[in-house]
């Protein structure tokens, strides 16, 4: 019995114990400035878009890097952003709803304050169904300010505001 003992705490010694732990993130929205916390034995440290994750036991510790990936899953929920800046800069031009596409059978309409509809379009999917900060209905370009939405998706019912500022 001595023997097995001693074999076990030599194995011990030699190789050392290892307890490896998997943690599971949510999704977040990651500030400009990035951020660092620390908790228990799990260290996370990311800037905007790159989270890193370091788990550390004793003297090992194991990095594992990623970003969130699209998903083509139906279930997914659409994601609508609150403004744009439609100035011809290249930049934000377009208003742009994340996983739209996942849903082609969808009504998109936007309204002024006054509730006049504005803008209007089936099948919105962020490349040629798109507002671009005209109005559909008269052909003009609207001005800066707050403006209404109403969107369809299956038997879901989004409503909201996005403010417009060129």
């Amino acid at each position: 019995m001595k023997t097995k003992i001693i074999l076990l705490t030599t194995f011990a010694l030699s190789f050392g114990f290892c307890t490896i732990a998997q943690t599971t993130l949510e999704r977040s929205v990651i500030s400009s400035a990035g951020n660092y916390s620390e908790q228990s034995s799990v260290w996370l440290s990311y800037t905007v878009g790159e989270p890193v994750v370091f788990t550390g036991n004793g003297n090992s510790v194991i990095l594992t890097q990623g970003f969130q990936q699209p998903t083509d899953n139906e279930e997914a929920e659409i994601y609508i952003y609150s403004g744009f800046t439609p100035n011809g800069d290249g930049d934000n031009d377009e208003w742009y709803i994340d996983y739209i596409y996942l849903y082609p059978d969808n009504k998109v309409a936007i309204f002024d304050r006054w509730g006049v509809l504005v803008w209007k379009a089936d099948g919105y999917n962020n490349k040629d169904v798109v507002w671009k900060g005209d109005n559909n209905v008269t052909g003009d370009k609207l001005s800066n300010g707050t403006y209404f939405y109403v969107i369809k998706v299956n038997d879901k019912t989004y409503k909201g505001w996005v403010e417009l500022n060129r």
